[in-house]
């Protein structure tokens, strides 16, 4: 069988997922995508019967890797709302050799008159000439740190936060916006296919290397996880 990494949440991780499978392909790894768009594991009915499909069907994969990423700053705003994070959390690692728990790429604090309009943006600053540095909208770090915290209270050697900005920033911690001439963002909160890999070769692609070396497509059965890959990305 050919072993398996599961991407899973909603767009901030679908948009990783062609630069992570160019990764994942030459060593004879299988991507398996179950992001959707803007429908959370936490909170409500459809919620949880979501979910509960998720799990079902990681469960019948049984993938080597989980990779879980959100806009965390919706899914750690309460007390409740990290504590499904962290039952989330502890069912993955049931049901994966490692469960890799992303932080956010850096969101691009806009001017209000473009808040909606990053094309138009782009297109302003192009025509203007204007090569001045953008902020970084700064919610993204306290909802990382609470997501890092929920992952350390869990205490399994299989689940590890890894956090992505830095991939992003330049030396004075702004939003890289173009590199080698091109675009990296497709809007302020989502990186396009080039940004996507620019955080595989930066920080993603040594995390999914270190995680799946010890699994070949060739004569390995999955069929239990008694000694998950040992790995430690947490930083």
């Amino acid at each position: 069988h050919r072993p398996v990494v599961a991407i899973v949440g909603d767009s901030q991780v679908a948009v990783l997922g062609n630069a992570v499978e160019a990764r994942l392909a030459p060593l004879g790894i299988r991507l398996l995508s179950q992001s959707v768009m803007a429908i959370p594991f936490t909170g409500g009915e459809d919620s949880r019967l979501l979910r509960e499909r998720r799990i079902a069907a990681l469960r019948r994969t049984k993938p080597c890797v989980v990779v879980v990423g959100w806009v965390w700053n919706y899914e750690s705003s309460s007390p409740s709302a990290r504590a499904e994070l962290r039952s989330l959390f502890e069912e993955l690692s049931q049901v994966a050799g490692q469960v890799i728990v992303l932080g956010q790429a850096p969101f691009l604090a806009m001017p209000w008159n473009y808040a909606q309009g990053f094309g138009r943006f782009m297109t302003a600053r192009a025509v203007s000439g204007d090569e001045s540095p953008v902020e970084k909208n700064g919610r993204n770090a306290v909802s990382d740190a609470r997501v890092r915290e929920v992952v350390r209270s869990i205490g399994r050697g299989n689940v590890s936060f890894l956090p992505l900005e830095n991939a992003l920033l330049d030396g004075d911690g702004r939003p890289v916006l173009r590199s080698d001439g091109k675009l990296l963002w497709f809007d302020h909160v989502h990186v396009n296919d080039s940004g996507a890999r620019r955080i595989v070769d930066r920080i993603l692609g040594a995390a999914l290397d270190e995680a799946v070396k010890d699994y070949t497509w060739v004569s390995k059965e999955y069929s239990s996880w008694t000694t998950p890959v040992a790995m430690a990305v947490d930083s």
